[in-house]
Parts: structure tokens; C-alpha cells; sequence
């Protein structure tokens, strides 16, 4: 099996390479820039805004503070289904699953809806 894999990665191209690897890339930058949303929004979610999400500094904390332990959860599970599901499938799975995820914080409208 290894000589397979040695014999595709020779006739691959570079270009669908650095493609590959793009995009298995993807879900640490959206959560990056995820992160850095929710930081840079803070100020402007404490004030009275059009958004009408008004949030003091104790729900702030937890704002913020939640992303780390839940993506460790998220780790687990990924490398649960991984096991199970395969890793094409788990990381189409998960990016998937972000994308929810960042569409329900851009559309909330409440300080629950942020958490969720």
C-alpha cells in the first residue's frame, strides 16, 4: 500500500498538492479569524448597536473564554470519527459543521444565540 501512495504522490501534480493541503488548512484559519471577530466585536457589542445584542463584561468573558475548552471537545470527537468515519470524511464533516456554525453566529440575534 505504501508503494501506492509513493507511486500517486510522484505523478501528482504540485499544484493539486499545495490545493490539498489548502484546504485541509481551512478550518484553523476560519477559526482564526472567528476568534478574532468575536475579540474585535466586543466593544461595539457592550454599546447599543443595530445588531440589538447588548452584552456586559461578565458575558463577554464567557464569550470569548468558551472557544478553547469546546475546541478541545471538538478534538476528541473528531478523532473519534476519524477512526471510525475516515479522515476525508470527518475533516468534510467538521468543516461543514463550522460554516453552520459561523452563519449562526453572523445571523444571531440574542447573547444565547452567540454561545450556541
Amino acid at each position: 500500500m505504501e508503494s501506492t501512495i509513493l507511486k500517486h504522490q510522484e505523478t501528482a501534480g504540485r499544484m493539486n498538492m499545495a490545493l490539498v493541503a489548502a484546504i485541509a488548512m481551512l478550518p484553523g484559519f476560519t477559526f482564526g479569524g472567528l476568534l478574532a471577530y468575536l475579540a474585535m466585536a466586543m466593544p461595539q457589542l457592550q454599546q447599543p448597536n443595530p445588531t440589538g445584542i447588548l452584552i456586559d463584561l461578565h458575558q463577554a468573558s464567557w464569550l470569548l473564554s468558551l472557544n478553547q475548552p469546546m475546541r478541545v471537545v471538538g478534538t476528541l470527537i473528531t478523532g473519534y470519527l476519524s477512526e471510525k468515519i475516515g479522515r476525508k470524511r470527518s475533516l468534510i464533516m467538521c468543516s461543514i459543521c463550522q460554516m453552520v456554525g459561523a452563519i449562526f453566529i453572523f445571523m444571531s440575534t440574542s447573547f444565547l444565540s452567540l454561545l450556541l
